[in-house]
């Protein structure tokens, strides 16, 4: 049987029929499970001959996947981290108008009279 390049063998009752391969496009040197018509299991396929130790789809679907969910396994919103931190420096303490002096006014006052 071929896969990819690869060379397998099974069951010799089986030539001829169509069967069902279940692989890991990562792996196609690992283990290959062989179902046959009707879903009856027939053993694992022995490699013969590697050509190939990756099918191409899944090269390209390790490239194209997104940086994002590969972070996700660590259990960390990071996000969310950020928008707490966030909201936290938003929400301090009101600016209290009361406290000015009235000194900083003229000299604020007589700065826009000069720029005149």
């Amino acid at each position: 049987m071929s896969l990819q390049g690869n060379t397998y063998q099974v069951d010799p009752g089986l030539a001829g029929t169509r069967v069902e391969l279940v692989y890991d496009p990562f792996d196609l040197a690992g283990p290959v499970a062989v179902t046959a018509a009707g879903g009856v299991p027939a053993g694992e396929a022995v490699l013969l001959d590697i050509r190939r130790h990756v099918h191409p789809k899944a090269v390209n679907a390790a490239k194209d996947a997104d940086a994002g969910a590969r972070n996700a396994a660590s259990g960390i919103d990071y996000l969310r981290l950020v928008e707490t931190r966030h909201k936290t420096a938003m929400t301090g303490a009101p600016i209290s108008y009361d406290k000015i002096t009235t000194a900083a006014a003229p000299a604020a006052a007589r700065i826009t009279e000069e720029a005149l």
